[in-house]
């Protein structure tokens, strides 16, 4: 985003509004905007805004009725963060469950299940958009069935066929996901994460190697590939598949040398 784009949101959260659903593109600009003028102005307000608490949600609330879709996203985002002192929104937060935008709706049912912690009406909304021709959209429904955990075990055939998306991602997500909402099922999502260890971003394999260490003993099938890592040049992707041995199997973990 360049620097004439975002001060804008850096100025709006210094002066107006409820400045706190601004804070989602806060923290993505202090962390990624290349200029370092918006970074640090970025930094600075999210200093002077602090999280999100119960205090803000009255104006947040207010702010879902924006036309602003990014400041509605926000809103939502800082909703989520509040958590179950968000209840006062519950009924607010039902709304964009309805959005035309899928990510909205997303964002609108994590928000809802943090405020209530009820699945009942979160994980269709979930479900449906593992199915979304977005891949962000995609991405974003299987981390949010993980976060929901077992509470989505209706979810369990949306992410079994999610094993199969086109990217790697998804599978990945949806992989990590399975074994949070359905136990039992981590078998199915073992070969997938098994892949994932050869693909060619670091982040991507050291994140399944982490999962699968998460799983462990019911991962043994993916200990050679997870052997095959410890010589992987990205040493955070070596030391993943290190604990993830461990875990999975302390006897061929001694046999290579782990300790």
């Amino acid at each position: 985003m360049a620097a004439s784009a975002a001060l804008p949101t850096v100025l709006f959260a210094k002066t107006g509004g409820p400045a706190k659903a601004c804070l989602p593109a806060l923290n993505r600009l202090s962390r990624t905007d290349p200029s370092e003028q918006v970074r640090q102005a970025a930094a600075a307000a999210l200093s002077r805004l602090g999280p999100p608490t119960k205090a803000d949600v009255e104006a947040l609330t207010a702010a879902l009725r924006s036309e602003n879709a990014a400041y509605r996203s926000g809103a939502l985002q800082a909703l989520e963060a509040v958590g179950p002192d968000a209840k006062a929104a519950a009924a607010a937060l039902r709304e964009p469950l309805k959005d035309k935008d899928p990510l909205l709706r997303l964002y609108a049912a994590r928000a809802l299940w943090a405020a209530e912690g009820q699945p009942k009406e979160v994980v269709p909304v979930c479900s449906a958009a593992l199915k979304d021709e977005s891949i962000e959209v995609r991405e974003s429904a299987a981390l949010a069935l993980g976060t929901i955990g077992p509470s989505a075990r209706s979810a369990t055939a949306a992410l079994q066929e999610a094993l199969k998306d086109k990217e790697v991602t998804v599978r990945l997500y949806a992989a990590q996901a399975l074994w949070l909402v359905n136990a039992p099922q981590a078998h199915a999502a073992v070969p997938v994460l098994a892949a994932a260890l050869k693909d060619r971003d670091a982040g991507v394999r050291e994140a399944a190697a982490k999962a699968l260490g998460d799983i462990g003993p019911k991962a043994k099938e993916a200990l050679q590939p997870l052997v095959e890592k410890l010589n992987d040049e990205d040493e955070a992707v070596h030391q993943a598949a290190a604990d993830a041995i461990k875990k999975i199997d302390p006897a061929t973990a001694a046999k290579v040398g782990l300790q």
